[in-house]
C-alpha cells in the first residue's frame, strides 16, 4: 500500500515537473496545457493528502516547481478564465494555483505597480481638475441644452469611472468586466491607468475647444439680436464669456449689444473688458488689430455719454498712441474714429484749440480716405460739426462751409451729432449749402455691400456692426 502511494506520488510529481518546465520554456501556452498544468497539480495534491509521510526531498523539489509555477502562473491567466472552471467544476477549486490574482501577481510588468499606482492617481486628480473647471464655467450663466448635455456626460462618466476604483462593488464589476474581455489579471491595473488617461485625454480635448464653443455661443447671440430676441442675445453672449473668459470678440459684440439698448454702464464694462482680453484676435493681423484698437474710441463714447470727458480724454489719448497697422485704410479708420471723438471732446472741456486740430484731422482723413465715406451710419458729420462751432473764433472764412457739411451728413438718430444738428438748423437764415470747390456732395448710403468692396472697403469694415 505504502508503495503504491509512493509510485502515484512520484508518478503525479514527475507528470506536474514536466508540464511545469514546459510552462518556464514556452513564451506562449494554450488553454488546454494550461488547463493539463492545473489539473496534474490537483492530482499531485490529492496524492499527497493521502501520504501523510512525504520524504523532505520531495517536498522540497514540490516547492520549487510551485514557485515556478508562480512565477510563470500569469501565462495561464492569459489564456484561461480561472473563474468560469471554478464556476462550473464538480469539485471546489479553491486552491491557491486556481487563484488567478496569486497567478498573475509574479508577472514582470507587476514590478512597475508601485509607478502605475500613483500614476493612476495622479491622472485622476488631473481629471477631476478639468471636470471642476469645465462644469464651472458651463454653470456660471444658465445652461442651456448643450451645457446641460456636456455637463451630464462629463459628470456620469466620472461617476462611473470613480465607483470602479474607489468602491467594493464597483471593483468587482470591473473586475468581472475585464475577465470576460480577456484580459489578464497582472493587465488590470494598466488597463485602469489607461482609462484614466484617455478620460484625461477627453476632457484636455474639450478644454483646448472651449474656445471654438465660446466662438459658437457668441454667433448664437449676434444671430439672435438681429432677430430682435434681445434676451436671448444676452445670455448666449453670457455663455460665451463663461466659458471662455479672454474671448474679446464677445465682449465687444456684448458692450455693442449694451450700447444698441442704451445700458451704457454695461456697455462701458464690456468695452473695457475686450481692451484687457487678448483671447479670439490675432493682433498681428491688420484688420483685428483695428477691431481692437477700435474699443478704445467705443469705450470713450460710453463715458462721453455720462459726461465725464475727462475720463473719455485720457482713453481716446490713449487708443491714438497705440501703434497702428500697416494697413493705411484701416489705420485712417481707426484715426479718424478716435479723434472725430476727441474733437468733440475738448469741445466739452472747452478746450477749442485742441478741439480744433483732432477735427480737422479727422476731416483730413475723411478727405484722404473717400472710402470711409461709403460706410453709412458712421459719426460723418461729426468733425464738421465741431468745426462748426470752433471756427467762430478761429477759422471764421469755413464757418458756414462746416455748418453745411454738419447739416449734409450728421444724422439725427446719432447721439453726437444731433445736438448740433438741430442748433444749426434752428440758427440757419438759409436752407441752401454751398460745396467749396473739389470737395465732394453728399453721401449715397444706399450703396451695396459690392459696391463698397469695389471702393477698397477693408474686410474689418465690412463685417462689423455700425456704429452709432
Amino acid at each position: 500500500m505504502v508503495l503504491s502511494i509512493m509510485i502515484g506520488t512520484t508518478s503525479a510529481l514527475a507528470k506536474y515537473k514536466d508540464l511545469v518546465l514546459k510552462l518556464q520554456e514556452k513564451h506562449e501556452i494554450t488553454d488546454k496545457e494550461a488547463l493539463e498544468i492545473l489539473e496534474a497539480r490537483n492530482t499531485l495534491h490529492y496524492v499527497l493528502d493521502e501520504n501523510k509521510k512525504i520524504p523532505q526531498n520531495v517536498i522540497l523539489e514540490i516547492k520549487n516547481h510551485d514557485d515556478i509555477l508562480r512565477k510563470y502562473g500569469y501565462r495561464i491567466t492569459a489564456v484561461l478564465d480561472l473563474k468560469s472552471h471554478q464556476k462550473a467544476a464538480p469539485k471546489n477549486l479553491d486552491h491557491w494555483w486556481w487563484d488567478a490574482e496569486e497567478l498573475s501577481k509574479q508577472h514582470p510588468l507587476d514590478t512597475f505597480d508601485f509607478l502605475i499606482k500613483p500614476l493612476s492617481i495622479g491622472a485622476w486628480s488631473v481629471c477631476l481638475g478639468f471636470l471642476a473647471a469645465i462644469i464651472t464655467r458651463f454653470l456660471s450663466t444658465s445652461p442651456d441644452i448643450l451645457g446641460g448635455i456636456t455637463i451630464s456626460l462629463s459628470t456620469l462618466v466620472t461617476v462611473s469611472k470613480a465607483k470602479t476604483d474607489f468602491t467594493q462593488a464597483g471593483k468587482e464589476s470591473l473586475k468581472e468586466m475585464l475577465t470576460k474581455l480577456k484580459i489578464p489579471i497582472y493587465l488590470h491595473e494598466e488597463f485602469k491607468l489607461g482609462l484614466t488617461l484617455i478620460l484625461v485625454g477627453c476632457f484636455s480635448l474639450l478644454w483646448l475647444r472651449l474656445p471654438e464653443i465660446s466662438m459658437w455661443y457668441l454667433k448664437q447671440g449676434q444671430d439672435d439680436f438681429r432677430k430682435n430676441q434681445v434676451g436671448d442675445a444676452i445670455s448666449n453672449h453670457k455663455r460665451a464669456i463663461a466659458i471662455d473668459n479672454n474671448n474679446t470678440r464677445a465682449y465687444q459684440s456684448l458692450g455693442f449689444l449694451y450700447e444698441q439698448i442704451q445700458q451704457y454702464e454695461d456697455a462701458k464694462e464690456y468695452y473695457r473688458k475686450a481692451l484687457f482680453s487678448s483671447g479670439g484676435l490675432d493682433l498681428g493681423n491688420p484688420d483685428e488689430k483695428n477691431i481692437y484698437l477700435l474699443n478704445y474710441k467705443k469705450l470713450g463714447r460710453m463715458f462721453i455719454f455720462n459726461e465725464q470727458y475727462e475720463e473719455a480724454a485720457l482713453i481716446l489719448e490713449k487708443g491714438l498712441s497705440m501703434s497702428g497697422t500697416t494697413d493705411l485704410v484701416g489705420r485712417a479708420w481707426v484715426e479718424y474714429a478716435l479723434n472725430s471723438h476727441l474733437g468733440y471732446v475738448r469741445y466739452q472741456l472747452e478746450q477749442h484749440k485742441v478741439a480744433h486740430k483732432n477735427s480737422r484731422v479727422a476731416i483730413s482723413l475723411l478727405e484722404n480716405y473717400p472710402v470711409l465715406k461709403r460706410q453709412s451710419g458712421l459719426s460723418l458729420g461729426l468733425p464738421y460739426c465741431v468745426m462748426s462751432q470752433v471756427s467762430v473764433k478761429l477759422d471764421p472764412d469755413m464757418e458756414t462751409y462746416y455748418s453745411c457739411r454738419c447739416s449734409q451728413l450728421s444724422q439725427p438718430l446719432n447721439r453726437l451729432e444731433s445736438e448740433f444738428l438741430y442748433q444749426i438748423l434752428e440758427e440757419s437764415s438759409d436752407d441752401t449749402c454751398f460745396e467749396v470747390p473739389g470737395q465732394s456732395g453728399d453721401v449715397d448710403y444706399d450703396d451695396s455691400v459690392e459696391d463698397l468692396r469695389n471702393y477698397g472697403m477693408p474686410p474689418f469694415l465690412r463685417d462689423s456692426a455700425p456704429s452709432r
